[in-house]
């Protein structure tokens, strides 16, 4: 059996629909339009937009037919998730570095009051270099997620003139 997902395209929606009703002609009188309209709705490059009415229309004339799920509705629901995960990615990338910055801060400061000692060794001083490496390195990442590298910008390795 095939698993049921969420159209990723109006056109989809709409393609899974007319399957259920038919053609795209059946689907029109469901909703009082032509066929060749709503094929229109579910091109990006043509200015026919479905309207709430139709899409909720049609998604009910798909479950009375015996269909599964709200093609439409789902497809619409797929597009609120994609602008969501666009909109939330940096805060979530953040939070989970957040912990990560402060327990490397946290180990990079203690190494630094062990080494800090009279009778500090030299095997204390490599691991505040080792641990202020860790830390500069998680930082480029909190750099680089905040502020992506501009690819109209060559990479530099060094520290700005």
């Amino acid at each position: 059996m095939t698993k049921h997902r969420p159209p990723s395209s109006l056109e989809a929606a709409l393609v899974r629909i007319a399957g259920m009703l038919g053609d795209y002609d059946a689907m029109g009188a469901v909703v009082g339009a032509s066929g060749g309209y709503l094929r229109a709705c579910g091109d990006p490059d043509k200015r026919e937009r479905l309207s709430i009415e139709h899409g909720l229309a049609l998604d009910i004339a798909y479950r009375e037919r015996g269909g599964i799920g709200a093609p439409v509705y789902e497809f619409y629901t797929y597009q609120l998730e994609l602008a969501e995960t666009d909109k939330f990615a940096l805060p979530i990338q953040l939070l989970h570095l957040a912990p990560e910055v402060m327990r490397d801060n946290n180990e990079v400061e203690i190494a630094l009051v062990n080494a800090a000692r009279p009778d500090a060794t030299e095997q204390d001083r490599r691991l505040v270099a080792k641990e202020a490496d860790d830390v500069i390195a998680r930082m480029q990442q909190v750099k680089t997620a905040v502020l992506p590298p501009r690819v109209d910008q060559p990479h530099q390795t060094g520290p700005p003139d």
